[in-house]
């Protein structure tokens, strides 16, 4: 045992909810518990160490799919099931009603796709919660009310929570609005600092949407370098399987995270961010193996944010009397 006291144990530890109070497990409302230490082959000094990827992962990679289209979370909701992974989508609220609702709930119901908010209406919320204001769209002169910031953020908020109870929505899936600028043609950034503000009021992360059909240049470090603007790459009708690995290899070989951002995936490409089922199909089984190789942690994307921000503030102790090992994890985040 005294060679056990010598060695650096490292500690994975399911998370705790820093917005509803509630331990968050693999699942919705399932309670966390510590894994078992994981003893190092080599002794090490003394002392504990929390793992910044659960279970000693080399990296977190999430899955996101925009915009809620059916058939695309029915084919992941296949995928992940055989692979052994799982994913978030991001809902745009006004689209769902008496005709969807209860295929999404059997969707959520299958444990592997979770629900996020991807805004109201997926518009444009405006500069300023409390002016009505007046912008170019896309092109075109489109008025904004007083209000409408709140009614994209926070009310497509609530309004999941009404109808999925058993969602906890923690990550704003911020929605790209095109190119916005004023009526002299000056651009203006399409989310402005108010926006920025009301989502730290409401969630604990954001993402952004990748810029382009595909970029490398997706990897975020662990944490991430701004949690209300963690970017994402978006796989395309012309993206490989091999590509989007390429992302994952890196993102393995950084130790970070890496967050896709998948449209519609269909054999019948609609536009250029419509990635082909083989491609999918391909990645899908390629990162199950990473997963099961504990190369990847394939979380929903509100645990892996939750598990990053308890890594910050986590503090490890241990302490031995004869042959007990007592080790204690606490936090300073707000439980409330």
């Amino acid at each position: 045992s005294e060679k056990l006291f010598k060695r650096k144990w490292k500690i994975s530890r399911e998370i705790f909810d820093a917005n509803a109070g509630e331990e968050g497990g693999d699942e919705p409302g399932e309670p966390g518990t510590p894994d078992t230490p994981v003893v190092p082959d080599e002794p090490e000094e003394d002392g504990l160490e929390i793992m910044k990827v659960k279970d000693g992962k080399d990296s977190i990679v999430v899955f996101v799919h925009d915009d809620g289209d059916l058939s695309t979370a029915t084919f992941l909701k296949d995928e992940f099931i055989e692979n052994d992974l799982k994913g978030t989508v991001g809902l745009i609220l006004n689209k769902i009603n008496d005709s969807n609702k209860a295929t999404w709930q059997e969707l959520f119901d299958t444990g592997v796709l979770n629900a996020e908010s991807h805004s109201m209406t997926h518009t444009y919320a405006g500069q300023d919660n409390t002016k009505d204001e007046t912008a170019m769209v896309n092109g075109v002169e489109t008025f904004i009310p007083a209000g409408k910031m709140k009614t994209e953020i926070a009310d497509s908020k609530t309004a999941l929570k009404e109808l999925f109870p058993n969602q906890n929505p923690l990550v704003y899936i911020r929605p790209g609005v095109g190119t916005i600028t004023d009526l002299q043609g000056n651009t203006i950034i399409a989310t402005s600092a108010n926006a920025i503000e009301m989502m730290k009021e409401n969630y604990i992360a954001a993402r952004v949407t990748g810029r382009t059909a595909y970029t490398k240049e997706g990897v975020d470090t662990i944490p991430p370098t701004d949690y209300y603007a963690m970017y994402s790459i978006m796989p395309g009708s012309e993206t490989t399987a091999e590509e989007i690995m390429e992302s994952v290899d890196e993102a393995v070989e950084k130790n970070g995270i890496l967050v896709f951002c998948f449209h519609g995936i269909s054999d019948t490409i609609a536009n250029s961010l419509t990635t082909r089922k083989s491609e999918a199909d391909e990645v899908f089984t390629k990162v199950g193996e990473y997963v099961a190789e504990n190369k990847v942690w394939n979380p929903f994307y509100s645990d892996a944010v939750k598990y990053m921000k308890e890594t910050e503030t986590a503090k490890a102790t241990m302490e031995t009397t004869g042959d007990a090992i007592e080790v204690t994890v606490t936090d300073e985040l707000d439980n409330e």
